[in-house]
């Protein structure tokens, strides 16, 4: 995978995989923003008006914040382009695209949304709305998880916070399929 340091309207900001197997996940309405790397995180402040893109590398999972300021939007509009025909039910392949939540940890319950999918010139347009009201200091969490396909198994919760100095094995959605095999949902 790759991420970008320079947030644009132009290009995606993430790339995992390559060629015919690779999937672009574009942030849209944005603000131009150069990210600022903190170890394992990069940071686009105002990558909307009042709402700030966090990226986090776990070691299972590329998580993404949006911090909630006052006045933020209240609409959040992603592109995916890919090449292995996302359904109807988000799952692509062997992955599943799992649904947006609100979150003001450890103070409330987490609100649970659902994407919008829409299509534009083949890409498809993923959207999340905000119930009414002001979420200032809110948390929206859009992350682009891959599952497997039939939402039953996820993948190993290992030093989920951080993957500096953890390991130095990839472990990115995979499952133990029977005596040391293991099958995985991550193609490059």
């Amino acid at each position: 995978f790759r991420i970008k340091s320079q947030l644009t309207n132009t290009s995606p900001i993430m790339v995992i995989g390559r060629g015919t197997e690779s999937i672009k996940y574009s942030p849209m309405n944005i603000n131009p923003s150069i990210g600022v790397v903190s170890e394992n995180k990069i940071k686009f402040t105002e990558a909307w008006d009042n709402a700030d893109l966090e990226i986090e590398l776990c070691s299972d999972i590329i998580k993404k914040n949006i911090y909630l300021k006052n006045n933020h939007p209240m609409t959040f509009i992603f592109q995916i382009e890919e090449n292995q025909n996302i359904g109807d039910d988000l799952i692509i392949e062997n992955f599943k695209i799992l649904n947006p939540f609100l979150y003001n940890y450890p103070n409330t319950e987490p609100i649970f949304l659902e994407w919008i999918k829409t299509y534009d010139n083949g890409k498809i347009i993923l959207s999340v709305s905000l119930p009414d009201g002001n979420w200032t200091g809110w948390i929206l969490d859009p992350t682009f998880t891959a599952q497997a396909g039939d939402g039953t198994d996820i993948s190993q919760d290992y030093q989920p916070s951080t993957n500096k100095n953890g390991s130095d094995r990839l472990r990115a959605v995979y499952r133990s399929v029977g005596a040391s095999q293991w099958e995985a949902f991550l193609k490059f």
